[in-house]
């Protein structure tokens, strides 16, 4: 296990070579530890006061394990979805291929290690979501010493069998496609195939009927909803009780449980699948790219700049399965992902329905409801990379933006127009959910629309300029620049600022059009301010690209 660890350690160190440091003055050092301590702490903090509002409410029906039950189910959930389209890149594609399998090294200790990378990104994202509100349920029930231990050890646990579910479906599905030739065309598939198998599974019907009688049973019995609710996140069931067991035997033994379970399934998967991944992997070593090549000369027709180079931008992304898969597929799949099981669980009972259309009729015409649709859409946005990478993307290629015939401030804004481009798709969806499923004015859609836009041109606006100012120009594979680059948590919270006095004046104000116009000066007034320095300091945000 010590090799492990230690292969570890070189392929995390490997993944973040790229990033530069400036370790020239202790005094700039610090500087930045306490921006990051800052900033993780806002975040940590924004996730303590939405969970607390949630925490206290399933307290006062007294099912507070709910709330533990859906925090664990989320962190399900970011694994699965995050491994989806990580794990192609980092089993199969990562450039430490060439180096590592020509050395003596057991094929279960690389794909172990292998694990780990994607294991330990989960926990980079989850240490400042998951934790947070998991302390939060220990304070507010005053639970013991025993149950925060057993949320550091659920909470390093519980990610490893998804990404290991999803690395080892990816490992077979890579098998049948070792004939295919085209390493972007390989990607595409095992992710599409892997994305249908993932959302498929939340079709199948369990066959269980659940009659009036024992809702109201579940709903009057303490923490009586999660006994049916695990039923449908059985990866979590052992986790969530020795949460709420922990101060009895019954809490111990799940955990060990839980313990030997993810070991004997990591192990045996791992000497299992070692020799079927080392051939995929070797397999694709060498399988090249092959384009057929026809050049055809045709008359020449001059197109619009800012069209030419959002379409220049677009393909970029496309040709590249990496960036593709990271920057163009979330805005428009995770609406889809997170709507599906939501309409499944509503769809099945027509009495939650129609409660559920009663309360969001009820609260249509009010700034609160604007303020939850617009943190559904910020939660979306967070998503989008596409304008917090698109200068690290192009890597050496980004000198050429100081060659083209056309102002660096407006390249600035052609570049960061994809992303904004993206995001139309979510905004859409919810408009087109809001229609059909509860009716809203199309006054209200206009209302929400155009503040979904703001928001979103701004934060992107934002986000390129994150970029520009700490570009990652130096990498080595497709996958760090997108996954291992701190410029995508940069735009993440400041979507979660933005986003987050919106939503949290949204609940100050009665009048929904007293809040959109103070809302619109708001977001319009923060437009110009950052127009206006791109426009006077094009020139030094462009310092760092040579």
């Amino acid at each position: 296990m010590k090799d492990v660890l230690n292969l570890t350690k070189i392929l995390l160190k490997n993944s973040f070579q790229g990033e530069k440091r400036n370790k020239s003055k202790t005094i700039g050092r610090l500087l930045v530890l306490l921006a990051y301590i800052l900033i993780f702490g806002y975040l940590a903090a924004i996730v303590v006061f939405l969970c607390y509002q949630l925490l206290n409410f399933l307290i006062k029906l007294n099912q507070p394990a709910i709330y533990l039950n859906l925090i664990l189910g989320a962190t399900v959930a970011v694994a699965l979805f995050r491994t989806l389209f990580s794990a192609v890149n980092v089993l199969y594609f990562s450039k430490d291929l060439e180096y590592l399998l020509p050395l003596p090294i057991n094929p279960s200790k690389i794909l172990m290690a292998k694990w780990n990378v994607l294991v330990i990104s989960n926990y980079i994202i989850e240490i400042f979501i998951v934790l947070p509100a998991l302390i939060l349920y220990g304070i507010m029930l005053d639970q013991g010493v025993l149950y925060y231990l057993y949320v550091a050890l659920v909470f390093v646990l519980l990610p490893v069998i998804p990404v290991i579910l999803i690395s080892f479906l990816m490992s077979i599905l890579m098998r049948f496609t070792k004939f295919i030739k085209n390493k972007d065309f390989v990607q595409y598939l095992t992710v599409a195939i892997t994305l249908l198998i993932v959302i498929g599974v939340q079709f199948i019907d369990t066959g269980e009927q659940i009659t009036e009688a024992e809702v109201y049973e579940m709903l009057t019995k303490t923490n009586g909803v999660v006994e049916y609710m695990s039923k449908a996140f059985s990866t979590i069931t052992v986790s969530l009780k020795a949460l709420i067991n922990s101060e009895n035997l019954s809490g111990l033994i799940n955990i060990v449980i839980l313990f030997v379970v993810t070991v004997i399934f990591y192990i045996l998967l791992a000497k299992f699948s070692s020799k079927m991944y080392i051939k995929s992997a070797t397999s694709s070593l060498s399988n090249g790219i092959k384009r057929k090549e026809n050049l055809k000369i045709s008359g020449y027709k001059q197109n619009s700049k800012v069209g030419s180079y959002i379409k220049k931008e677009f393909l970029n992304l496309i040709r590249n399965p990496i960036f593709c898969m990271q920057c163009i597929l979330p805005p428009i799949l995770f609406p889809f992902i997170f709507a599906i099981p939501i309409y499944l669980e509503i769809s099945k009972d027509e009495v939650a329905t129609s409660e559920f259309m009663q309360v969001a009729n009820s609260f249509l015409a009010s700034p609160a409801m604007l303020g939850i649709v617009l943190a559904i859409l910020g939660f979306i946005f967070m998503f989008n990379f596409i304008s917090a990478t698109a200068v690290s993307r192009d890597s050496e290629n980004a000198i050429l933006m100081k060659t083209f015939p056309i102002s660096l401030k407006k390249q600035t804004i052609y570049k960061m127009l994809p992303a904004v481009i993206m995001n139309v798709f979510p905004i859409l969806f919810v408009l087109v959910v809001l229609k059909l499923l509860v009716g809203v004015s199309y006054i209200y859609l206009g209302i929400i629309a155009i503040l979904g836009m703001l928001v979103n041109f701004l934060v992107n606006y934002i986000g390129i300029i994150i970029d520009l100012k700490n570009p990652k120009l130096n990498w080595n594979s497709e996958y760090t620049v997108v996954k291992q680059n701190m410029n995508i948590f940069y735009l993440m919270v400041v979507v979660l600022i933005e986003v987050g006095i919106l939503v949290l004046s949204a609940f100050k104000f009665s009048n929904i059009y007293l809040y959109l116009t103070i809302s619109i000066v708001f977001l319009l007034v923060q437009i110009g301010i950052v127009n206006i320095y791109v426009s006077k300091n094009e020139n030094k945000l462009y310092k760092d690209i040579h």
